[in-house]
């Protein structure tokens, strides 16, 4: 009985550790949502930008 109360508690300390790690790995995960939002948000607003600076195209 001692060894299936042992294999009980290390199911239990895995799961634990299973539902730590799956918070951790969401939050991680809107994070990068995040930045990637901000990354395209930045880039769409460079591409504004050299578009207005750019040379009128040549009409030779």
């Amino acid at each position: 009985m001692a060894a299936n109360n042992d294999k009980y508690l290390d199911l239990v300390a895995r799961t634990a550790a299973d539902q730590h790690a799956t918070l951790e790995i969401t939050g991680l995960a809107e994070q990068a949502a995040e930045a990637a939002q901000a990354f395209r948000e930045t880039l769409q607003r460079a591409t504004l930008a050299a578009e207005a600076l750019a040379l009128p195209e040549s009409r030779y």
